[in-house]
């Protein structure tokens, strides 16, 4: 298995939205609009043998949501604070925001 790198201790992405683009050649695109048009982020493809276990499809779409669901996931843990509901028994849900906000920033 390959072992996590991060590359920057500063988020720095193409910012979203980003889409999914389905090929002729049964490959998905994770897509993002420039001012030049649209820029390819990154290739799903989809092998045959595996289609079964390794949905190309619904991949490319989760990966294609993650900027969209950092941001939820942003706002969910400022609210999580007005309300006071990152600590006691509350925190469980608090900690799971935090790490995946970390997990999508390469902390």
């Amino acid at each position: 298995m390959s072992k996590n790198v991060v590359v920057s201790a500063t988020m720095n992405y193409t910012p979203g939205p980003y889409s999914v683009v389905a090929r002729q050649d049964k490959t998905f695109y994770i897509v993002a609009d420039s001012p030049r048009g649209q820029i390819e982020l990154a290739t799903v493809h989809r092998e045959a043998e595996y289609q079964a276990v390794l949905p190309a499809n619904e991949n490319a779409a989760l990966f294609a949501a993650a900027p969209d669901m950092l941001e939820a996931l942003k706002l969910s843990a400022e609210v999580f604070r007005a309300k006071g509901w990152d600590k006691g028994l509350d925190a469980v849900g608090m900690t799971i925001i935090e790490a995946a906000i970390a997990k999508a920033e390469g902390r």
